[in-house]
């Protein structure tokens, strides 16, 4: 896995947006965490870290195909955490998308891309949003 410094840059200045937040950075076809957000998610996951960067500031750093995201993000909710997630667009820069695990109980939105926020196994029907098919809802403690 490689990592640069303009990589490391954008994935904290993204961190500092979602504080309190796993943040999960989509870079190409993987999903990868960094600096505290790695040691948390190996430690949940079992998740295979790597040291990269300078001597001087190293970066703790881990990632996984794209295709396991349901898959940690799920062992990471149920863990407790709360996740945030950046997928990279067409232009190859990366913005916050969803947030999954959010202390309110409603549904609001986060620009064009939903925040579902809800109590643990709560449904789209009972917080009244109707059926719109599968849906991440969890609640950050």
């Amino acid at each position: 896995m490689v990592v640069s410094q303009q990589l490391t840059d954008a994935y904290r200045a993204l961190q500092r947006e979602a504080d309190g937040y796993v943040l999960l950075m989509q870079v190409g076809a993987f999903m990868q965490v960094m600096d505290e957000g790695a040691r948390q998610v190996s430690a949940i996951t079992g998740l295979k870290l790597q040291m990269a960067g300078a001597v001087d500031d190293p970066v703790v750093l881990g990632g996984f195909p794209k295709s396991g995201i349901d898959q940690y993000v799920g062992k990471l909710v149920r863990a407790g955490h709360s996740v945030a997630i950046a997928w990279q667009g067409d232009d190859k820069q990366r913005r916050i998308a969803e947030r999954i695990g959010c202390p309110r109980y409603q549904a609001r939105r986060l620009g064009k891309n939903p925040l579902r926020e809800a109590a643990p196994g709560a449904t789209c029907q009972s917080l009244g949003l109707g059926n719109q098919g599968p849906m991440t809802l969890a609640a950050r403690p």
